[in-house]
């Protein structure tokens, strides 16, 4: 018996998938009922999707992972829209900052705090203050649990003074931003002064 030939199509590889634009799928995503062919709809319409279009869609599968409870998924979907798509987005910023911090990764924590504040001018002037604060506050306290982590690492011998003055200055330097900014929004500074007191810097 003769073995047919296997023909590759050059056909585009969403036919067959319907459609998926952000008015199809927001409502569902927002569920957490994306269906399997709607997610594959969106990965493969992502690379050919206009500015607006591919930040909407991005969100689209971040809601859908979030509402799912699936974090693994949900923060490798933020990192990816964080780095390749919008890195002006505070909110995802921030939520991706507390999730790295609850976990225990101060490093990454500190770091999307600090994007989070770097881009806060996009919060709403309803929402301004009060994320703002809260902004500085989680990079503040990643500061000060990687300072703990390098003396746990310097009691042990794999780091030296000099690692440590550098984390414990990086934590005084954020205790300071978050009481200034604190002072200057009429909000609770009590927390920031102690934390610069032990960092031993003037706020």
């Amino acid at each position: 018996m003769a073995v047919a030939d296997v023909t590759l199509s050059d056909d585009d590889p969403t036919l067959g998938m319907g459609t998926c634009t952000p008015e199809e799928v927001e409502g569902p995503a927002n569920k957490g009922e994306l269906s399997a062919m709607q997610r594959g709809c969106i990965e493969l319409a992502l690379p050919k999707s206009d500015p607006a279009t591919l930040d909407r869609l991005s969100l689209a599968l971040v809601a859908n992972a979030l509402a799912q409870g699936d974090t693994a998924t949900w923060s490798d979907l933020v990192v990816r829209h964080l780095s390749e798509i919008d890195p002006t987005n505070p909110s995802l910023a921030y939520r991706l900052a507390l999730f790295r911090y609850e976990r225990g990764n101060a490093d990454e924590a500190y770091r999307y705090a600090d994007q989070a504040l770097a881009n806060r001018a996009q919060w709403s002037l309803g929402d301004y203050a009060e994320k703002t604060y809260a902004a500085h506050k989680l990079r503040a306290a990643s500061a000060q649990a990687q300072w703990k982590a390098v003396e746990v690492r310097r009691a042990d011998g794999a780091a030296d003074t000099s690692d440590a003055r550098r984390a414990k200055d990086k934590t005084g330097l954020a205790a300071r931003a978050w009481h200034a900014y604190a002072t200057e929004s009429g909000l609770d500074a009590m927390q920031a002064a102690t934390l610069c007191r032990l960092a031993e810097i003037d706020c």
